[in-house]
């Protein structure tokens, strides 16, 4: 496995909530997932480190808490493009296959997400 790949798992990792004393399921389920995103990438989905990539956290973008490429000022709603897991999945193969990287999706991505989204993050018009 490349540094660079151990350098995003590590990154991934870091940001796990970690708390001491009584958990809530939740909190459990988020200490667990780092092994979990772990041995998927190992097993060669990279699909994870989209995810990682691009949560979205604007409040007033319709898929708020899912994971949006941002083409833009990640502040506005209209510069967010939701990414479904078929997409994700997609993305993480051209990345396995040195195509694409976690921060900019190939080309053919970029397309279908601004074309079926279109100049409004979410609000699709092209179907």
């Amino acid at each position: 496995m490349s540094a660079h790949l151990l350098n995003i798992l590590n990154q991934g990792i870091s940001n796990t909530p970690k708390k001491k004393g009584n958990i809530s399921a939740t909190i459990a389920q988020r200490l667990a997932l780092p092994k979990s995103i772990l041995a998927e990438v190992l097993l060669g989905n990279l699909a994870p480190l989209v995810a990682f990539q691009w949560p979205c956290s604007v409040k007033i973008c319709i898929n708020s808490r899912g994971t949006c490429w941002v083409n833009g000022n990640p502040e506005l709603p209209y510069s967010h493009h939701p990414v479904n897991h078929l997409i994700i999945r997609a993305w993480g193969n051209q990345i396995k296959d040195s195509k694409a990287t976690k921060e900019e999706p190939p080309a053919a991505i970029t397309i279908r997400l601004s074309v079926k989204n279109g100049a409004v993050g979410g609000v699709g018009w092209g179907g």
